[in-house]
């Protein structure tokens, strides 16, 4: 777990210099250290998204303990390019969930929103962050009018074969730069 930490604070690999007062939807929240980093670089709301519920408490926790609440919604949900139900383990190793990818198995069975759902709670779509482990390929490729509605782009690719189809489509609305960071590889993009 240590590294997203790092990643996140040390090697600020989200950091945008113009998310001060603008509003941030971050969906893999992890321990929630990118709604802290959000809101503490000056976002004005932050709707972080995350599937497991152990990693819910988590960020409800660090929410806590770093003074943020009031500027972060949290959403215990999975995210996908259409609406439904997707069963997830109930307890699951924190120091593992940065892998962790939904296989439809688990004790307890919660939502799947999509991006339009959440755009119906914000008025300034700036920043998408994505590190959803493989969603971001369907939310991309399927949902792409939600997507572009938003200024800034930042997720975590895995599967390098599926980049350049995801670029391509990106291109038509967006400058992309893909980069390796301290850990994962980053693909950052702005809203031409």
């Amino acid at each position: 777990m240590i590294f997203t930490i790092y990643e996140t604070f040390n090697a600020q690999e989200y950091y945008d210099p113009g998310i001060k007062g603008r509003e941030v939807v971050d969906v893999g929240g992890g321990v929630g250290d990118t709604a802290v980093y959000f809101a503490k670089k000056g976002a004005s709301k932050v709707i972080t998204v995350e599937p497991l519920p152990v990693l819910v408490k988590e960020i409800e926790e660090n929410l806590k303990l770093n003074d943020v609440m009031n500027q972060v919604v949290v959403i215990n949900a999975a995210l996908g390019s259409s609406k439904g139900k997707i069963r997830v383990p109930l307890n699951y190793d924190i120091y593992y969930s940065f892998s962790y990818k939904s296989d439809n198995k688990g004790e307890i069975e919660i939502e799947k929103i999509t991006l339009g759902d959440i755009l119906k709670t914000i008025s300034d779509p700036y920043l998408l962050k994505m590190d959803c482990e493989g969603c971001e390929y369907d939310v991309i490729m399927n949902d792409y009018e939600n997507v572009k509605k938003f200024e800034k782009l930042v997720f975590e690719y895995h599967y390098p074969k599926k980049v350049n189809e995801i670029q391509n489509l990106l291109s038509n609305d967006f400058e992309c730069i893909s980069r390796k960071g301290k850990v994962t590889y980053l693909i950052k993009c702005t809203k031409k």
